[in-house]
């Protein structure tokens, strides 16, 4: 595990921040006056049960769903405060979805090539390249020529991870990135992100996948109920708080 600042550094240093954020959905309150912050080169995971706003609260750090109050900054962007440059915000802050959303019509290596050529204006040689290159370290880069309908559902999330780190992005959100991948692919996955991670980007992860979480992430913590419980290091979260059941009741 790599050495990391936890919450005692200055709220300023902080590559994502949440100030009491709440999401309701109609009547129904998603999170509750959240509040955390990611300093520069961090790894959180956010545990917790199905349906509980782990998806949402990743939506919300690049303003894919809007929050109903509080604040989130995300490096330089006031995400919360009307005016923002959204597109701007979107290439700063990549996202891995669940479902993939992968071009079905282009191949693997149109589809990770299409961003960095049209947004940031990279040759095709070098584009290609980078793709390549990181297809390689996921062992996927003899799909490069496939199409998304011809892979399975754990080629496809990587083709997706592969995807979002062309782009470069300062910020990455990963939302259950190791749904459909064998354990020899989430140490992989894992191993990558600590690479990245490494580089000064920072990545918040949703996971049920708690080998996953306790491999590459530096602070844990679970959701529920709209509550998002402290974030600790892997070797202190106790693993009844972060399961995705709540401790069986005593005697």
């Amino acid at each position: 595990m790599r050495e990391t600042a936890l919450a005692t550094e200055p709220e300023a240093a902080a590559a994502i921040r949440f100030d009491r954020v709440s999401k309701r959905f109609d009547a129904t309150p998603v999170l509750d006056a959240v509040s955390f912050a990611v300093l520069p080169g961090q790894v959180v995971c956010i545990a917790g049960p199905s349906g509980t706003g782990k998806t949402t609260l990743l939506r919300l750090v690049n303003a894919l769903t809007p929050a109903d109050e509080g604040h989130i900054q995300a490096g330089p962007f006031a995400v919360t405060q009307a005016g923002t440059d959204l597109q701007a915000l979107r290439r700063y802050v990549g996202m891995v979805f669940q479902r993939y959303s992968l071009f079905p019509h282009k191949s693997v290596l149109e589809n990770l090539t299409m961003g960095p050529r049209q947004v940031l204006r990279r040759p095709r040689a070098e584009a290609e390249e980078q793709a390549i290159d990181l297809l390689a370290r996921l062992e996927v880069a003899e799909l490069r020529d496939r199409y998304p309908g011809e892979l399975s559902a754990g080629q496809q999330q990587r083709v997706a991870l592969v995807r979002a780190l062309t782009m470069d992005p300062k910020i990455l959100l990963l939302d259950e990135v190791t749904a459909a991948l064998d354990p020899r692919m989430v140490d992989m996955v894992a191993d990558l992100i600590r690479q990245m991670a490494a580089t000064g980007m920072t990545i918040l992860a949703s996971s049920h996948d708690m080998r996953f979480a306790t491999l590459c992430a530096d602070l844990l913590a679970r959701l529920d109920k709209g509550r998002l419980g402290p974030l600790l290091p892997p070797e202190k979260a106790d693993a009844q708080v972060m399961a995705d059941e709540p401790p069986a009741a005593g005697p």
